[in-house]
């Protein structure tokens, strides 16, 4: 599995960068994920957050583009988890979002 997953936005390129895959990181991903489905904004009642990337680089993400990159994580993870069964090709460490 890798540790790791490289983000390219389309629409806005602040958001590129190789964000942690970190079990901590995931569960912050998740975290996120389940305030803005509960309450249609970041787990502190904001519209817009700040996450690190890789190497601590911060890139803010309004409601809209965070869901679009933990869609992406989680479409990484549920391939690595396959991949890692035995079937399946390896996932790409790439995605690219809006």
């Amino acid at each position: 599995m890798t540790t790791s997953i490289t983000i390219t936005s389309t629409a806005t390129p602040a958001l590129n960068g190789t964000y942690s895959l970190t079990p901590a990181m995931v569960a912050g991903i998740q975290g996120q994920v389940a305030a803005v489905a509960l309450n249609a904004t970041f787990a502190d009642g904001s519209a817009a957050l700040s996450w690190p990337d890789a190497s601590n680089a911060m890139h803010s993400f309004d409601v809209a583009q965070f869901k679009t990159f933990a869609q992406a994580v989680g479409n990484h993870l549920s391939l690595s988890a396959i991949y890692m069964c035995g079937l399946g090709a390896a996932p790409p460490t790439t995605a690219t979002i809006p």
